[in-house]
């Protein structure tokens, strides 16, 4: 499948927006975290994701539950809205 064919399925302006800052480096953002935690899922769908970067201590999951914390009034519903919609869009993927 090509990137154009993923557009109109749910969650994957989150994987693009990851996808692109991993691309580019930035391995510290929302969206790069969020594809490190799915990496498994998302590589087992096509999808090509690196290593976690060795600057990366902890688990991706505690890294952006901890960015969260410093960015949002509420951390624990972000968290959870973007793994929801993340787990959507591999669905979506799947089910094409």
């Amino acid at each position: 499948m090509k990137k154009s064919d993923f557009k109109n399925i749910p969650g994957w302006e989150l994987v693009s927006k990851g996808l692109k800052d991993i691309s580019e480096g930035n391995y510290s953002t929302v969206h790069a975290l969020l594809i490190f935690m799915a990496a498994p899922r998302l590589h087992f769908l096509g999808f090509n994701i690196p290593d976690i970067p060795k600057g990366i201590q902890e688990s991706p999951s505690h890294a952006l539950y901890k960015l969260l914390e410093n960015t949002t009034s509420t951390p624990y519903s972000e968290y959870n809205a973007l793994q929801r919609r993340l787990a959507s869009f591999c669905s979506g993927v799947e089910n094409t």
